[in-house]
């Protein structure tokens, strides 16, 4: 069972999440969210990528490409569900973010540096609350401006 405090922390995801949910419904070209657990989302583009969205512990949010989730012993005590293997990576995350707080003014620094992919993860941490409206940025961003589109199977 889940306390108060896990329901109020998932809420403002959720808000961010809800138009996707509602959209993916009627349009093809809107990413698909997978509900993997209360604290646990993952977005997919176009069955070729995954975002995993993971809340955490003091309003934390932990964003991760879920290609390399399924392929990485450092990720794999924090998101154990089975991935597609056909999944093909995620641009840069951390790169992704920094464009978006600069344009935005949010001057929180992620808990990343993966500027060197072949040594780190693909993955972000931030604070939650202060960055809802980037988090659905960065869920456009892929799947407008970073990925090819390709038609829904």
């Amino acid at each position: 069972m889940y306390s108060h405090q896990t329901l109020a922390s998932t809420l403002p995801i959720l808000s961010q999440l809800h138009d996707l949910i509602q959209n993916a419904v009627v349009s093809a070209d809107c990413p698909d969210v997978q509900i993997m657990d209360a604290q646990w989302y993952r977005v997919r583009f176009y069955e070729v990528h995954a975002l995993d969205l993971r809340l955490m512990p003091d309003n934390r949010l932990l964003m991760t490409d879920t290609c390399e989730n399924s392929a990485s012993k450092k990720t794999k005590g924090i998101t154990e569900a089975p991935s597609s293997s056909l999944l093909r990576p995620l641009p840069n995350l951390a790169s992704l973010w920094n464009e978006i707080v600069t344009e935005t003014g949010t001057h929180e620094t992620p808990r990343s540096s993966n500027h060197d992919r072949t040594s780190s993860p693909n993955m972000v941490t931030v604070s939650l609350l202060p960055n809802q409206e980037n988090i659905h940025t960065l869920i456009k961003n892929i799947q407008e401006k970073k990925l090819h589109k390709g038609p829904k199977p």
